[in-house]
């Protein structure tokens, strides 16, 4: 009885999450403006990855994290791998670190420069695997999942709103979203011009 109560509850929540509609943002200085943070950042992704937006959003589909879809094109733009080809591999349950092993990507090339001491809680396993690595050139990285997410979100957001390491760590380890951050900033630069 307990078991089935539990799934019960799992599944409506399931149900819930699933009818829970976008991300919407509105600027005071254009309240009839309604930006979706699937519409914002498949056009950023695409625009800065240089793929077809259609292709993101394919992409975005198949992913359970908006963060992923990032790490796929990011993946593809430095190994030369197609997009699909790495989403075939996460659809087929593989971890991004299997997947980077598998295109032989050394995972250092997710790390961004940090002055010594910013490093967040978020990100303090994956740069004592990195420091480890830098010590000693035959150490295999052990990252996970969603560190290479924040990694990659990481290197993404000091490459495109030219904003320190430290600065984005301590933003993100305030519980904010990448997907939020991104949003913010993007209505922010929109509401500037």
């Amino acid at each position: 009885m307990n078991r089935f109560l539990i799934l019960t509850i799992f599944f409506i929540s399931l149900l819930l999450l699933s009818s829970v509609s976008p991300i919407l943002a509105q600027t005071e200085e254009n309240p009839e403006r309604i930006y979706t943070s699937e519409s914002v950042m498949s056009r950023l992704m695409s625009s800065y990855f240089k793929v077809e937006e259609n292709q993101v959003v394919t992409i975005g589909q198949n992913c359970h994290y908006l963060d992923d879809v990032v790490v796929n094109l990011f993946l593809s733009a430095k190994t030369g791998v197609d997009p699909q080809t790495i989403l075939n591999q996460r659809i087929q349950g593989r971890s991004w670190a299997k997947i980077m092993e598998e295109l032989k990507f050394n995972p250092s090339q997710l790390f961004t420069t940090i002055s010594s001491g910013s490093v967040t809680a978020d990100y303090e396993h994956a740069y004592n695997e990195y420091y480890k690595w830098q010590r000693d050139k035959s150490y295999k990285m052990v990252i996970y999942d969603k560190e290479v997410r924040n990694l990659v979100m990481l290197k993404f957001m000091v490459s495109r709103f030219s904003e320190s390491p430290a600065k984005i760590m301590k933003e993100k380890a305030k519980s904010k979203s990448f997907t939020d951050m991104i949003l913010n900033r993007m209505i922010k630069t929109e509401s500037e011009d």
